[in-house]
This record gives C-alpha cells, structure tokens and sequence, in this order.
C-alpha cells in the first residue's frame, strides 16, 4: 500500500555496523569529498547510542588523544536530508518542510537506494583502511503526526483493532500528556526483529505524534548473514516490511481513507 498525502514528518535509515577500529578525521574527509556536491553542509554531532539489544561497543579513541572522534553529519542544500556517520553506523535522514522542494515524503524506496549507494562507498572506505564491513543490524524510524485522532481515541482504536463501537474515555481535563508504548518481536525468514510503537499527546499540540521504530537484526551467528551489502539491503527490507505492518495497524480506515490509500 501506499498514500498520496502519507502523515510521514521524519525518516531515519539506519545500518549498525562492527565498530571501525580506525575512525578518524581522515574517514571523513574522504567520504566528504564524495558526497559534498550532494551534501555541502559540513558538522560534527553528538555520539548516538545503539539500541540495547545489539552488541556493547566502545568508541575507539583518537591516536594520541583521550578523546572519542565525534559522529559526522552532512546535510543538503534544502536542509532536509542528513547523512551521518560515526565508528559504528551510518544513517539517512529525511525531514518534512512543505516550504522546500522536497516538501512531501519521497517514499522508502528512494531514501533506501540513496542510503546503498551511500552505504556502498562507506563500505569501500572503511575496508581501504583494513577493516571488516560487518552489518549488526538495520534500523527504519518513521514520525508522524495525527491530525484526526487524539490519544484516548487512538488507544482504544488501536486495542479494539479500530472497533467503532469501543467506548472511549476522555482525558480528565488537568491532563497535560497522553503516552503509550508498545513493543513486539518477530521472526520471519530473513530477520529478527524488535518493533516499538509509541504516541505522544500533548495538550498543547493540534496533534499526536506517532512513531514507529523497527530493528532487524541477523537471524543467526553465521558471518555470510552479516557481511557485505547484501546483508545490510536484506536487513533493512525486513525492517521496513515491519514498520509498514506496524503502521497499517496504528490507523482506522477513515484517517487511511484520508491520506489517499491507493493499492499498488
């Protein structure tokens, strides 16, 4: 399935990767050389942590210093897609901004072709430098807001499989913030994985935000299930199957209806 006008306001790809030993100023200047025509903007970032269910790592610190190389973000022109990379992953970020050209959501499978060829030269690079390309796992994390529900409605829609007859109780009017959270494990013949549902209601919003994170993680210990690209495209397909199993869940028919389902 797929929408016309999809509630998507954030996007993150992501691939986990064994940490790369030697992560260094260098690293970054010469994937910048290959991505800045497409991404200019040039800043470091914050270390992001990795979800706990994958392998405890350690920054490598830099030669000389007691230092840890801070992740390396680069962002197009209209500011609305973000690459980063640190020691241990790298990621593909997309932002909504109906004022930029590229205001509406351009679909999983653009944002994921562009993250392989991203992925294919990050890959090159690192084992250039003799370390090993090891995907951990892949990562998919969409953001969307809900304009047409709000979260008492929603949570008893989403426990009642969306029964329109399900009585729903307001929120006691002192109430300031409506939360839920939501986790289930899957398995299916190409990955693990871990899927949160959360929504977030603030009274002070127009509307809910409702976010939805995947972590598809190999099925077994076998290297040839966690080496090379074809690990990582495997990964992060299953990641996104889920996500979108997930998603047709969090929505009625209407609020469907209204952002233009069409079958594909």
């Amino acid at each position: 399935m797929q929408y016309r006008r999809p509630p998507v306001r954030n996007t993150v790809l992501r691939v986990y990767v064994e940490p790369i030993e030697n992560f260094d100023l260098n690293l970054a200047i010469t994937l910048n050389s290959k991505w800045g025509t497409e991404y200019p903007v040039l800043r470091q970032g914050l270390l992001k942590s990795r979800p706990r269910q994958l392998p405890t790592v350690t920054p490598p610190f830099a030669k000389g210093e007691w230092w840890a190389m801070s992740s390396i973000e680069q962002t197009n022109d209209s500011l609305q897609r973000v690459l980063g990379i640190q020691f241990d992953q790298i990621s593909l970020s997309w932002t909504f901004d109906e004022d930029k050209p590229e205001g509406q959501y351009p679909g999983f499978e653009k944002l994921s072709q562009e993250l392989d060829e991203k992925l294919d030269t990050f890959a090159a690079a690192i084992e250039e430098m003799g370390s090993s390309f090891e995907v951990h796992a892949c990562e998919c994390v969409y953001t969307n807001t809900l304009e047409d529900v709000r979260g008492p409605d929603w949570v008893s829609g989403y426990l009642t499989d969306w029964n329109d007859t399900a009585q729903v109780a307001e929120m006691p009017p002192e109430t300031k913030y409506l939360g839920a959270n939501f986790r289930f494990e899957n398995s299916s013949e190409s990955a693990d994985t871990i899927s949160y549902v959360r929504l977030k209601d603030n009274r002070k919003s127009q509307e809910a935000e409702l976010t939805i994170q995947v972590i598809a993680k190999p099925l077994g210990d076998d290297p040839e299930d966690r080496s090379g690209l074809d690990s990582s495209r495997r990964l992060m397909q299953a990641a996104h199957r889920e996500l979108i199993t997930n998603f047709e869940r969090c929505a009625s028919t209407s609020m469907k209806e209204n952002w233009g389902k069409e079958k594909r």
